[in-house]
């Protein structure tokens, strides 16, 4: 999927030689007690078979499924030789976590990477985050406001804002691409989603008519009809981590339109760090966790 923090954390963590194991979100009944599969060197998709299917977004686990995932999990535990940290970062694995906690003494840590409750697409996960929470035996936050909501339920609480590869993103690859646009051109790439204010782009790509306007990303959750129909606006749709660089440096400037909702104002954005290491002026709505950051980007 998009490469984001999540991605960014464990990758690094494989790169100096621990092996991580990521859980697929989806569980289901299979064959075998579990399924196991490299991704790259060190990092490993795990699916553990399951009495039903099961989606973490928008399901919880009750006491029989944990029950077949424990057993399930012995296989694995002992093939693999396992000794790790829980890392969690949805709030749903919080009672599978806190049975393995029990049951081996593994050690946990959530990361509180986003306000999950101001997402319309998943079901409440506030009883299971508080149990994450009070159980975890440390929990990071991504942004300020986050760190205030879970130090009122932990005292083993480090803010961790979010970061991006500089190196990755300096300088272009050697792809040529956009070579068919003309004019300046203003760029966005990541989820253009709920969250993406539409009626501002439409607005900014009605009345800069000069200006190329291109988005990279999927538009899953938001109506971009009018946008379709203007000529200067342009949908590319999800590009691979690798190809992004090629796409920035022929952007002129670069930006973050996001509507300021409860899930944006505890949002820390990966998207500005990257958008700097180009070296590209970024104008962005006014987020919160962007206020420190006003006289290095231009804030409506």
């Amino acid at each position: 999927f998009r490469y984001q923090r999540p991605q960014h954390l464990l990758s690094k963590f494989a790169e100096n030689g621990h092996r991580v194991f990521y859980f697929d979100v989806i569980l289901k009944p299979l064959t075998t007690s579990y399924e196991i599969k490299e991704i790259k060197k060190n990092i490993f998709q795990i699916n553990i078979s399951s009495k039903n299917f099961f989606d973490i977004y928008k399901d919880k686990f009750d006491e029989s499924t944990i029950a077949i995932l424990l057993e399930n999990f012995k296989s694995l535990q002992t093939n693999l030789k396992l000794d790790p940290i829980i890392f969690i970062q949805f709030p749903t694995w919080s009672s599978l976590a806190m049975a393995l906690k029990k049951k081996y003494g593994w050690k946990i840590i959530f990361d509180c990477l986003d306000d999950f409750h101001g997402f319309s697409n998943i079901f409440n996960k506030q009883k299971e985050e508080n149990d994450l929470i009070a159980n975890s035996n440390l929990v990071l936050a991504s942004a300020d406001i986050l760190f205030k909501k879970v130090s009122e339920l932990s005292e083993n609480v480090l803010l961790l804002h979010n970061a991006g590869e500089f190196s990755h993103f300096n300088q272009p690859k050697t792809i040529q691409v956009l070579s068919d646009l003309e004019k300046p051109i203003v760029g966005y790439f990541g989820a253009i989603a709920e969250w993406f204010d539409v009626e501002l782009v439409e607005y900014l790509a009605k009345n800069r008519q000069n200006l190329d306007f291109v988005f990279i990303g999927n538009t899953y959750g938001s109506d971009i009809r009018k946008l379709n129909t203007m000529d200067n606006v342009h949908f590319l749709g999800e590009k691979n981590y690798s190809e992004l660089p090629n796409y920035l440096h022929k952007f002129n400037a670069c930006l973050i339109p996001f509507k300021i909702t409860d899930l944006i104002k505890s949002t820390h954005p990966v998207k500005i760090y990257e958008y700097f290491s180009a070296g590209k002026p970024v104008i962005s709505t006014s987020i919160p966790e962007l206020t420190s950051m006003k006289k290095l980007c231009y804030i409506g």
